[in-house]
């Protein structure tokens, strides 16, 4: 049994993605833990990881069909290979402690929830900026999520419809308020999209649903998709691991110097 999965949805950011997945890669340390990515229908990125060689921990997962992220969460549910689960967005980056924290955490909590600074894609990253508690960002024991037949089939807003589930019965989180990543804000964001961001007509729909729902317990089934397994397809490459990501020892140097931390 892992010590913990990782569950990422990904759609249309590959310039995001060693960035992210070196970040995870230097936190994991010597936990034994498992990447799961789940490819939203788009042919960019899975072109762009049949192009590449990545870490034998992370495995990448195909949708035909565009589902949005919280369809792909609740598809791997079932085969992740921990009790243990964090979701993570695939434009963010990970602080060094943030696996230890949220492992050691989950041994006394059912939910916990780490704290975030906020970055303007290409500008530095301040970490005196304003530290704000995650919503969609967060870590669950799997059976748990289980039992409350996980997230809602929409395209945003579904981890704080979980959320009011959650404490609506009883179920307590534990909020950690160091910053343990940090959240890239960018145009193609779903908090950035004018069809799906704050103040959005979708948001405000889904919210009215949150407020008038009568039943607050596990949602009537499980919504799930078909995917594909693409562990695999890059078995005829030749391209070393190490010209994608820096070694552990000097990922911290380098990440420092790209986007310039403050």
């Amino acid at each position: 049994m892992k010590d913990l999965s990782i569950i990422i949805p990904t759609y249309k950011n590959t310039k995001f993605l060693k960035e992210c997945f070196g970040s995870i890669l230097n936190s994991i340390r010597n936990y034994d833990v498992e990447i799961i990515v789940g490819v939203d229908a788009c042919l960019e990125t899975l072109e762009f990881i049949r192009s590449n060689v990545f870490d034998d921990r992370i495995n990448f997962y195909f949708f035909e069909k565009n589902q949005g992220p919280y369809i792909i969460k609740n598809s791997f549910l079932k085969i992740t290979k921990s009790e243990n689960l964090l979701f993570f967005d695939s434009d963010d980056i990970m602080c060094e402690n943030m696996i230890e924290s949220i492992i050691q955490n989950l041994k006394s909590n059912n939910v916990v929830k780490p704290s975030y600074v906020e970055f303007i894609d290409g500008q530095k990253i301040n970490t005196k900026s304003k530290v704000i508690k995650s919503e969609g960002v967060f870590a669950i024991k799997k059976n748990l999520l289980i039992k409350f037949n996980g997230f809602e089939p929409w395209i945003c807003g579904a981890d704080t419809e979980l959320s009011f589930r959650l404490v609506s019965n009883n179920v307590k989180f534990k909020f950690l308020r160091e910053i343990l990543f940090y959240r890239r804000l960018h145009k193609n964001g779903l908090t950035s999209r004018k069809d799906t961001g704050s103040g959005s007509e979708i948001r405000r729909k889904y919210s009215d649903i949150i407020l008038s729902k009568i039943d607050r317990g596990p949602l009537e089934t499980l919504t799930t998709a078909d995917y594909k397994n693409l562990k695999d397809v890059n078995k005829s490459k030749v391209q070393e691991i190490n010209d994608l990501f820096i070694p552990k020892e000097k990922n911290k140097i380098v990440i420092s110097k790209i986007l310039k931390i403050t």
